[in-house]
């Protein structure tokens, strides 16, 4: 299971651990992350994610909806609607390749290139 937000997309980061004698080691630097449930009053039914404590704040002031609508003006995908879907599939491949589109170089809405 990777180490990544479901909600704000947060992963690990790599920096130094510096000692007394400032001698540098790498190391990794790991989200706080936690496995929650959340209610979805809409569709009536429990859901689990693997949130950081960041995005649990936001959820508390904001509410789920607001949180995942965030999260999807910023170009991370929320698995609220769709998770266990074909759509939810399709819609992650989808971003999937908006995010290679923008290593690769996108014309007019095809890829120049593949990976």
């Amino acid at each position: 299971m990777s180490r990544v937000c479901e909600l704000t997309g947060k992963r690990p980061i790599v920096g130094n651990t510096v000692s007394h004698a400032n001698n540098k080691k790498r190391r990794r630097f790991l989200p706080n992350l936690h496995t929650q449930r959340f209610w979805l009053e809409g569709e009536k039914r429990w859901i689990s994610l693997r949130v950081t404590t960041n995005a649990l704040r936001t959820i508390e002031k904001n509410g789920l909806d607001a949180g995942c609508a965030a999260a999807n003006t910023q170009s991370v995908m929320c698995p609220l609607r769709l998770q266990g879907t074909h759509e939810g599939y399709k819609a992650g491949m989808a971003i999937w390749r908006q995010g290679n589109a923008v290593i690769d170089g996108e014309v007019d809405g095809c890829l120049t290139a593949s990976r």
